[in-house]
């Protein structure tokens, strides 16, 4: 093979398994266990609870989240330096156990609430966030939306600074936003049915 021919079927080869991995990475969930907790930065661990909680709610309709995000982060932290073993325990089920030891909570008087789906996970949370939050935010509610909800109906194959910057250019530019959910936002983006999928429902219902 001359050399010319070989350099280009060298590159395309390493495009091809490129493009392979990005679309793996992108589809299936990050380990968000203990090995990934003890990276993140403290803005992302706490948008990624602030994310998860919203989905295990609104979508999952898991009822088990009770206290604030603020008084689970250093729970979570704590649970991981003592138990160096369950490194592998996803942040979920570490943050369900430490809420499961917890003493009672008595319910404050006269909380916030909220009527509309996704509580106050809307423009004005996200606007107020820092960029790490708005990722850790993501990662949390994709990754629920990918483990805890059987056959969800939206299903998000790119990678979580694509959504992180098509809901700011969205918010920018809808300055009534800021009551509209996030998970309402980012649903705008989905992934699109393809013309296979499309014409296979097409032919059931029939």
């Amino acid at each position: 093979m001359r050399p010319t021919l070989r350099i280009l079927a060298i590159a395309l080869a390493v495009g091809s398994w490129l493009l392979t991995a990005h679309a793996g990475d992108s589809q299936s969930p990050k380990r968000c266990d203990g090995k990934w907790w003890s990276l993140a930065e403290p803005d992302e661990r706490s948008g990624f609870l602030n994310g998860a909680a919203d989905c295990l709610a609104w979508v999952a309709h898991e009822k088990w989240v009770s206290r604030p995000i603020e008084w689970a982060v250093p729970r979570i932290t704590d649970y991981y330096r003592t138990h160096a073993a369950d490194d592998a325990v996803p942040v979920v089920e570490a943050w369900r156990k430490v809420l499961s030891e917890a003493p009672p909570e008595t319910p404050p008087k006269g909380g916030e609430v909220h009527a509309n789906p996704h509580g106050y996970y809307d423009g004005l949370y996200w606007c107020q966030g820092s960029d790490l939050e708005r990722k850790g935010f993501l990662e949390g509610y994709l990754w629920c939306l990918r483990t805890r909800v059987q056959s969800p109906s939206e299903t998000y194959s790119r990678s979580i600074s694509y959504y992180v910057g098509k809901i700011n250019d969205y918010i920018q530019k809808h300055p009534k936003s800021d009551e509209e959910a996030i998970a309402t936002i980012l649903s705008k983006f989905r992934d699109k049915p393809s013309v296979e999928k499309l014409t296979r429902g097409l032919q059931t219902k029939r």
